[in-house]
């Protein structure tokens, strides 16, 4: 006879992103701002008998900022940046290891400034330099 146990999942994910553009007049031409807010939480949750169960979540909230500028007809100079939180935790009952469980928290930042100039309409040239990170 097979032995067996049975387990019980339940993950769940929310997710919330805002955008607003706010465009506005600068040196003659128009130009936009776009920023906004974005939020996700996740939790896995596994019920095992014996009795064991797993759990993990983490929590991003961030903020963003970009700038684009129209400095003449055709060429555009685009600021912008990004602050986040990460907060990740897990547990797992049935490891009794020292890595079985724990928490991580992070503050992240990023950033970058491009360039575009339109020739015509049907080519460009567009050059960007900036910082960003893996979230893992």
């Amino acid at each position: 006879m097979r032995n067996w146990s049975p387990t019980w999942v339940i993950a769940r994910r929310i997710t919330i992103f805002t955008r607003i553009q706010i465009p506005y007049s600068a040196l003659g031409n128009s130009n936009n701002i776009v920023t906004g807010l974005d939020r996700e939480d996740w939790t896995y949750s596994s019920v095992r008998s014996n009795p064991a169960s797993a759990e993990a979540r983490r929590h991003n909230s961030a903020a963003y900022l970009q700038n684009i500028l129209t400095l003449r007809p055709g060429t555009t100079l685009s600021l912008g940046g990004r602050l986040q939180r990460v907060e990740f935790s897990a547990d797992d009952s049935s490891l009794p290891a020292a890595g079985a469980s724990g928490e991580q928290n992070r503050n992240l930042s990023e950033y970058e400034i491009g360039a575009r100039h339109q020739f015509g309409g049907t080519s460009a040239i567009y050059g960007k330099y900036g910082y960003s990170f893996p979230l893992r």
